[in-house]
């Protein structure tokens, strides 16, 4: 089984909560230019604040938010519900 996303055509926007645990380095390790890290300076307490962040830094013109619990699958965007 392939555990690969199947659409290629993607940006993904990595936004961490002012963290301070190795986030960062493990999204560079990839060394894929479609997936940006950005961690914001102070801690928001809520998810509105990495949501617009990532809404910001955005170029496609689909959304699809994924939080730290959400679980993707390999068709996920290929989903028509997606």
């Amino acid at each position: 089984m392939n555990n690969r996303e199947t659409e290629t055509d993607f940006e993904l926007i990595v936004i961490g909560d002012a963290c301070e645990d190795e986030t960062g380095a493990l999204v560079h390790s990839f060394g894929d230019p479609r997936i940006q890290w950005r961690n914001l300076a102070s801690n928001s307490g809520n998810q509105a604040a990495p949501n617009q962040a990532g809404l910001e830094r955005a170029q496609g013109k689909y959304i699809a938010y994924m939080h730290q619990d959400d679980l993707w699958f390999p068709h996920h965007k290929a989903s028509p519900i997606c």
